[in-house]
């Protein structure tokens, strides 16, 4: 069908345009003759997509014929016309017209004013694309048979841009057929299109080393790549022979194939293909998979004629294909390698490279790590660039299965075509052929795409690599405590104490399963006491450093001091742990402590010296206060020199324990003479017979402490080097105990005011069947008693007596200090004492060979209060008729007597005076004499309150002493426990001739009637014997008792 447009333009112009299945065709008509003819090509509104497509000059046409021209599909086409004078630079527009890239720029401009004419734009449709016209095998002479390069132009895109490319591949004897699609829509399936692969970075654009670099696959390369391969239009060229060119698009080249047979697109080398292009853009259906999917309206494309003609691809050869997957096999000597023989392509494999790299995960990468082996098997490889390695001779195999052994060595260290042992491997083969090329890849050698997959394996375990030697060896001792500016051991054992250790790089253990610090295995031996080998092999006792620096280590314990050793140490692998039933497998080669790695000799603090129990008596020698200790030198020096001796002394109750370093400051020294001193004295005892004895009666740092008497002791000794400021181990410690005291209890001690009664049980020495046969019993004065108190008036003893078994209460002592005495206890009662004061007692026990105990606990004691002490007599200082004035005094000390060295106390015996008794009597004595007494019933008293005492007293009271009559007077004290003794006497004269000193007569008493009353004995009453009431008719009879004299007679 025909489609015409006819419109009328300003210059007389008309114009029309028709379709058919080919082309437009663009026709206008000119009234007049005109200079030159323009036409543009408008393409969508792009001002881009706007080309010149036509210039032609002094166009001459019969009036009414049509200008006709082909115009590719789209958009829009203008004719420009431009009537000029002349066609040459005297005419202004045409000056305009030479100068412009385009005519239509004129059409404004005032030059060709009234000169230019536009006739307006016509629409034009839109076709399928041209035939691609000009593909050809691009393809290399060595390209790989399985790859091809086709190389054409884009045709023209006919009004719409070209989106896609398809080739098809048709194997000549079969009629299928493969599309490559190249551009396709973001929207196609997965895998269905051929993507572009950028080529940026290739030399010189070159496809074909493209496919020498990489291993690229389907559609690899295309060259130029871009998103939308665009619209493809004719353009007017000035220098084309009719002024018109047939422009076609960019320059295409496409490498197709891929190196491995995985899909349908793979190129057989040696099949025969035909091979034709199809450009797409929208008006074309384009279905991938069935050539009558491809419709141009109704046409399909094949009919449309849209398909470029075949080109034919010759048979080819190649490199083989990729090998099948290997598999492999061990065993003690060799690893079997076999795998599918590939395809030769058409040229006979004439071997293989295999390669065996190492993938074991090494403690220490570089030093263990192998390096890859690679090496030829068949004939070498004819490629000029390919690697040089050794040859495997073996026959090739055409079809089938490929098969080599690989040696195993026994050890890391290979030669020649060899793996190591125990170690892990990746291996692949790669096939090559005489196909005759000029690079790299086409040797097969160097294309990652030739090569099989990695197939893993891991060699049999073996023996490990030796340890080349040991590289340190260094003394560890134990601990020491500063002690001023000495040392001690902190741990009192010098067994066990010292350590070796040895330092060596661990070898490579040949055993990918055991590569790891805690899972290598030695033998360690050596020589020098207290050096045991290990029960089969053992760990290391640990490591240093990490990767290629890793050092490991062993610790040999339980060492000697001051000797040389020498450590061995040799590399096990599996089966040599101890009860291990499998094969060993260990190096044999044991390498020593030599060279600079020798072991120092170390010296230490001096041993500890032998002590021995104590003698079988108490302290060694029978004393309370000291112990004697026997020692003999330490059989064991370490290095040390020996200075001095010390020794460390505790009560055991306290906890103190003598051989620890912390005590060591309150060590002694052992100096000349017995004695022992705070700091060194540099003495070492003479050793005679191997023992030295020695009495230790103080003990501790510094002044000392002194042995206490029943006391248990933990004594050590230590040998000291004062030249290497060494104070050395301590003795086993020994345990002694001082004779111990008597057990004299306070509540076995009682007393009244003047005695004090004692009282205990037997006594047995601890370490001896032995008891005391005599107790020493002492009483001091005051709170505390001792047995080494002087006498008083010196000291505060009182006095000492000895207790045995004869002795009055001796009844707990032995007869013989061996027979035991029984159950009965034994007692002293100290009499004659001082009431009311502070008296203490202690007792010691003692056998007469000479084991003595130290003092008792001493129990003081007060004695109890007494009545007071006798007063002298009193003094008459006034006598009287009827009364007399008596003096009497406190009496002091001189007025008493206490037992010789017992303390005083005072008169009233330690309770205070209540009161004081005064004391009268008549007596008949006419003067002053011992023998003086009272007459009967005449004694009288008066009592007095103390704190009314004075120095005189008028006693007795008035009245009471007769006339002229002699009397007695004496004192008594009273305090609460009664009342003292009555005091001597006091003679009082009063009779006329006691000297003139007083006259103490007086007139006789007076008679008393019978109802009265006058003085004693002045009683008068009726007589009644003489008649009733003593009457009588004619008298009274009356009685009285005459009154004194008073001195004088009646």
């Amino acid at each position: 069908g025909c489609v015409q447009f006819c419109t009328a333009v300003s210059a007389g112009f008309s114009k029309s345009q028709y379709d058919d299945s080919e082309k437009a065709t663009v026709s206008w008509t000119i009234d007049a003759p005109t200079n030159r003819v323009y036409v543009d090509h408008i393409l969508g509104d792009n001002a881009d997509n706007r080309f010149q497509i036509w210039e032609q000059d002094n166009v001459s046409l019969t009036q009414g014929d049509p200008f006709e021209i082909d115009v590719d599909g789209g958009g829009t086409a203008n004719l420009y016309l431009f009537k000029l004078a002349a066609l040459n630079t005297g005419d202004s527009c045409y000056q305009c017209l030479q100068a412009a890239s385009a005519a239509r720029e004129c059409l404004p401009d005032t030059r060709c004013q009234d000169k230019a004419f536009d006739t307006g734009s016509m629409a034009i449709s839109e076709k399928a694309p041209n035939q691609v016209d000009d593909l050809v095998d691009g393809s290399d002479e060595d390209l790989d048979g399985r790859r091809i390069e086709l190389d054409f132009t884009i045709p023209l895109s006919k009004g719409l841009p070209i989106t896609s490319l398809v080739v098809r591949r048709e194997a000549v004897g079969d009629s299928t057929f493969v599309d490559y699609q190249i551009g396709c829509a973001s929207d196609t399936p997965d895998k269905a299109c051929d993507l572009f692969t950028t080529t940026q970075g290739v030399s010189g654009g070159d496809c074909n080393k493209i496919a020498a670099d990489q291993n690229l696959g389907r559609t690899e390369c295309v060259l130029p790549s871009a998103g939308q391969i665009g619209y493809v239009v004719r353009k007017y060229d000035q220098d084309s022979a009719n002024g018109v060119k047939n422009a076609k698009g960019e320059s295409f080249s496409v490498l197709l194939g891929s190196w491995e047979n995985v899909d349908a697109k793979y190129i057989t080398p040696t099949q025969e293909y035909k091979f034709s292009v199809l450009a797409i853009n929208d008006k074309v259906d384009y279905t991938p998979g069935n050539p009558g999917d491809c419709l141009v309206g109704t046409q399909t494309c094949q009919a449309a004629g849209l398909w470029s003609d075949p080109v034919t691809r010759a048979p080819k050869q190649a490199t083989p294909d990729k090998p099948g997957i290997p598999t492999a096999s061990v065993s003690d000597t060799a690893l079997t390698f076999q795998w599918d023989v590939p395809n030769d392509n058409g040229n006979a494999t004439i071997g293989y490279r295999v390669t065996c790299k190492d993938v074991s995960t090494y403690t220490r990468p570089s030093a263990w790590q192998q390096a890859p082996l690679s090496f030829y098997i068949g004939a070498l490889p004819s490629a000029p660039s390919a690697p040089t390695h050794e040859l495997m001779p073996a026959t090739i195999k055409t079809s089938g299965k490929q098969s080599i052994d690989i040696d195993v060595s026994d050890s890391a260290t290979t030669s020649g075509i060899q793996l190591a042992p125990g170690t892990e491997y990746q291996c692949q083969v790669v096939p090559y052929n005489d196909f005759a090329v000029d690079n790299d890849l086409q040797g097969g050698l160097n294309a990652p795409a030739f090569y099989s997959a990695w197939s893993s394996v891991t060699t049999l375990a073996k023996a490990p690599e030796a340890v080349s030697k040991v590289e340190e060896c260094t003394a560890d001792t134990q601990d020491t405590t500063d002690v001023g500016d000495m040392t001690v051991p902190s741990d009192n054992s010098p067994a066990g104490q010292l350590k070796y250790t040895i330092k060596w790089t661990p070898p490579r253990p040949n055993d990918d399963i055991a590569d790891s610090p805690g899972l290598w295995r030695y033998y360690f031996t050596g020589t020098g006491t207290g050096v045991v080998s290990s029960d089969g092999a053992v760990a290391a006792s640990g490591y240093t450093g990490s990767g290629d620096t890793l050092m490991q280590q062993y610790v040999f314990t339980d060492l000697t001091y001051n000797e040389q050793y020498e450590f061995c140490v040799e590399s096990a692998g599996r089966g040599c742990d101890s009860g291990s039933s499998s094969e060993c497998l260990r190096s044999n080669a044991p390498v020593c402590t030599t060279g600079d790695a020798t072991c120092p000799r170390q010296t230490f603090h001096p041993g500890p010296p032998t002590m021995d129990v104590f003698d079988v008596n108490p302290g060694g020698d029978g004393s309370a206060t000291s112990l004697k200790i026997r020692f003999k030198a330490p059989t064991e020096l370490y290095g040390s020199t020996v200075t001095d001796y010390s020794f460390i002394m505790c009560p055991k109750d306290t906890g103190c324990d003598p051989t620890s370093a912390s005590e060591a400051a309150n060590r002694r020294y052992i100096c000349i003479s017995q004695t022992s001193a705070s700091s060194a004295c540099n003495y070492v005892p003479p050793f005679n017979g191997d023992w030295f004895e020695f009495t230790i009666d103080t003990y501790g740092a510094g002044s000392g402490n002194p042995v206490q008497s029943g006391t248990e002791y933990s004594i050590s000794v230590r040998a000291e080097d004062s030249t290497s400021n060494r104070i050395g181990f301590a003795s086993s410690p020994i345990t002694g105990e001082t004779a111990p005291v008597p057990t004299l209890l306070a509540g076995d001690v009682t007393s009244n005011a003047r005695d004090i009664t004692v009282q205990w049980g037997k006594y047995s020495y601890e370490g001896g069947n032995s008891y005391a046969d005599e107790f020493d019993v002492y009483l001091c004065s005051g709170a505390t008693c001792s047995s080494s108190e002087p006498l008083a008036p010196s000291g505060s003893l009182i006095t000492k007596k000895i207790i045995d078994s004869d002795s009055d209460g001796g009844g707990c002592a032995s007869p013989n200090g061996i027979a035991n005495p029984g159950d009965t206890d034994c007692s002293y009662k100290f009499s004659g004492l001082t009431p009311a004061v502070q008296y203490s007692v202690v007792i010691v026990g003692r056998v007469t060979a000479g084991q003595t105990s130290g003092d008792s606990e001493t129990v003081p004691k007060l004695t109890k209060e007494d009545r007071p002490e006798k007063l002298s007599a009193p003094t008459i200082e006034v006598s009287r008729t009827r009364s007399a004035d008596v003096k009497y005094t406190v009496p002091d000390t001189s007025g008493w007597i206490r037992t010789t060295n017992h303390p005083q106390g005072n008169w009233y015996n330690g309770a205070n005076i209540q009161n004081f008794i005064v004391k009268h009597c008549k007596t008949v004595c006419l003067s002053e004499s011992a023998s003086c007494t009272c007459s009967p019933g005449t004694e009288v008293e008066n009592t007095f309150n103390p704190a009314s005492l004075g120095q005189n007293k008028k006693v007795p009271k008035a009245e009471e002493f007769d006339p002229f009559t002699n009397y007695l007077v004496w004192v008594i004290a009273k305090n609460s426990v009664g009342s003292s003794d009555p005091s001597d006497k006091r003679f009082v004269s009063r009779s006329a001739i006691d000297g003139g000193v007083a006259d103490c007569r007086e007139a006789p008493g007076n008679a008393v009637s019978s109802t009265s009353s006058q003085r004693l004995g002045d009683i008068v009453e009726l007589d009644t014997s003489q008649g009733d009431n003593g009457k009588t008719t004619s008298s009274l009879h009356l009685t009285w008792i005459p009154p004194q004299g008073n001195g004088a007679q009646v």
